[in-house]
């Protein structure tokens, strides 16, 4: 998985959040997911993409995962989905997700627009 610093810009411009998010792009990385992780830390995130639906059947802690559309408008929150799920659907709007520790999506809200900016150091 590619790991990138991202700034995380809700609408209006308001800074929701500094921090690492690695970038699942490939069928493997989107396939291994967060399987083997014993956490996320605070700020971390997983985005997979392409992603219309999420599993948690392996994990070892809960996540929110947030659907985007393809202009990364948000179509769907899913907050504390427990590990062992085995199909948590963003909805046919749906074209990726971001992945965070239970608890992280709480300021995300349906049609809201998620900007990610690349920070260079």
């Amino acid at each position: 998985m590619k790991s990138q610093i991202q700034r995380l810009v809700y609408p209006g411009g308001t800074e929701a959040a500094i921090g690492r998010v690695w970038c699942a792009f490939s069928m493997w990385a989107r396939m291994k997911g967060l399987l083997g992780r014993k956490g996320l830390a605070e700020g971390e995130w997983l985005w997979l993409k392409p992603c219309g639906a999420v599993h948690t059947v392996g994990m070892r802690f809960a996540i929110d995962v947030v659907f985007l559309d393809r202009d990364q408008r948000v179509v769907k929150v899913a907050r504390g989905v427990k590990p062992w799920r085995w199909w948590v659907w963003g909805g046919w709007r749906a074209r990726s997700a971001l992945e965070g520790a239970a608890g992280a999506a709480g300021a995300y809200k349906v049609g809201m627009k998620v900007r990610m900016e690349e920070v260079r150091r």
